[in-house]
């Protein structure tokens, strides 16, 4: 199982790499079975060339399937919780939903993880490209 993690840009490589180690572990003790989690910062610098565009980019985020199997290269996205997401998590998330891919809200602290299933996005300032939509989080 193969997870994309969706954090905000200004993250530190520190930040980022801990919190991918956290949700990694969570999800490997949760269902037994062996994960990757790879950061948005990661896939960006591997695809954005072959993209061309971001909004190219966060499209083929939820398009891309392994060539092998046809399988979609991500089975799920992971978006720790922070007060406002980005245009690029928000599209991603978006077209997430619309393709029935599970998107998570994950709680990090002190290296544990606790998720809560996402229903969709709001936009609260599209003028904020780093912070101006909301995760509206499912009742259940």
């Amino acid at each position: 199982m193969r997870l994309f993690f969706a954090h905000p840009r200004a993250w530190s490589d520190e930040e980022i790499d801990a919190a991918c180690a956290a949700v990694l572990a969570s999800v490997e003790a949760e269902t037994g079975k062996a994960a990757e989690v790879v950061s948005g910062r990661d896939d960006y610098n591997t695809n954005i060339a072959g993209c061309g565009r971001v909004d190219s980019w966060c499209r083929d985020i939820i398009v891309r399937t392994d060539y092998q199997s046809g399988l979609a290269w991500y089975a799920a996205i992971v978006v720790p919780r922070t007060e406002g997401i980005g245009k690029a998590t928000a599209t991603i998330v978006r077209l997430a939903l619309a393709a029935q891919m599970p998107v998570l809200e994950a709680t990090i602290s002190e290296g544990q993880v606790k998720t809560r299933p996402v229903r969709a996005v709001r936009e609260v300032d599209a003028e904020d490209y780093l912070a101006g939509w909301r995760l509206v989080i499912s009742d259940t």
